[in-house]
């Protein structure tokens, strides 16, 4: 098949590439530290080599050239193509996430120069050539006539449930602190019909306490911190029961969530899985909590958080 010949990207690039700083998260951390997370997020795996080697290989790889000036004001740069919105409201990472839902109904995840050749084999067959910004370009002139996603501003309520599919076993008798446990948004969160959190965006919540089931019917528990996830723009947002919820409606969402016998409960940043009729008062001797992969649940947004959205198509 012939090359996908990119036409009128040029103006499309010069807007992409005066996206300004990135976030702060973003900016954290040693020079190598920080080289090491764009790493991951092109390539899926950290590189050898000197520090000056490796970042003109990201920037030839994304932009199709080396940059120049200090070396640290050219990984703030890249940091900026990546996470930050350029002059027309939208990111890399935004592009590539709302590519990925309207050709796929969800949001992928791994890194970005796999995602992109998926997205080119879905449309033209087999992957493009160019720069990674090239290549997205020509992906959103298919999509959209004029190469722009609509974006909106958006504040996501505290309160607003997620729906989670756990993938990994959590078991009360098997789960140490420490552990980690991956889940993945299941269901588009919308906000006045623009999507804030995709299907597809992954978290890893982390076994923050855990009791085994032992004698005298002591029953076994868990408590997860479900940390964040990203948002459409890839702004973190925070996942647990909200303080009103842990005190008065957490056996409603565990059985919207379909944990059947499992009760919800915990602080805000907490959720603690437990047998049912333990958080009722009844004495069950010696039962484990154990929640299989692939179980959905429905957790909450601890704290409101503005985002930019995705405008419903």
């Amino acid at each position: 098949m012939a090359r996908l010949r990119y036409r009128s990207l040029a103006t499309l690039l010069a807007l992409w590439l005066l996206a300004g700083m990135a976030p702060a998260g973003a900016q954290q951390g040693t020079p190598l530290a920080r080289l090491e997370a764009l790493e991951v997020a092109a390539y899926g795996e950290v590189h050898q080599g000197s520090l000056l080697a490796r970042v003109e290989r990201v920037e030839t790889d994304l932009l199709g050239s080396t940059q120049s000036g200090p070396l640290l004001d050219r990984l703030s740069r890249l940091n900026g193509l990546f996470y930050a919105p350029g002059r027309d409201g939208t990111s890399l990472m935004m592009r590539l996430n709302a590519a990925e839902w309207v050709l796929l109904g969800r949001q992928a995840a791994g890194a970005v120069e796999p995602r992109i050749r998926a997205l080119e084999e879905v449309i033209m067959g087999e992957a493009q050539q160019g720069s990674i910004l090239q290549r997205l370009a020509g992906i959103a002139q298919v999509i959209w006539p004029d190469g722009k996603v609509g974006v909106a501003q958006r504040r996501i309520p505290a309160g607003t449930r997620v729906t989670i599919r756990l993938d990994a076993e959590v078991n009360s008798g098997k789960a140490k602190v420490g552990n980690t446990i991956p889940f993945t948004v299941v269901k588009d969160v919308t906000l006045d019909g623009d999507l804030v959190i995709l299907s597809g965006a992954g978290g890893k919540a982390t076994v923050s306490e855990v009791q085994a089931a032992g004698a005298l019917g002591r029953s076994g528990k868990v408590a997860l911190d479900f940390g964040t996830v990203p948002a459409f723009d890839g702004t973190p947002v925070g996942l647990g029961l909200t303080e009103r919820t842990s005190q008065s409606g957490s056996e409603e969402l565990a059985a919207a969530a379909g944990l059947t016998g499992v009760l919800l409960v915990g602080s805000a940043a907490t959720v603690v899985l437990a047998p049912l009729g333990l958080a009722a008062g009844a004495l069950i001797q010696g039962q484990n909590v154990v929640v299989p992969s692939g179980t959905e649940m429905v957790v909450e947004v601890t704290d409101a958080v503005p985002v930019a959205a995705l405008q419903g198509l």
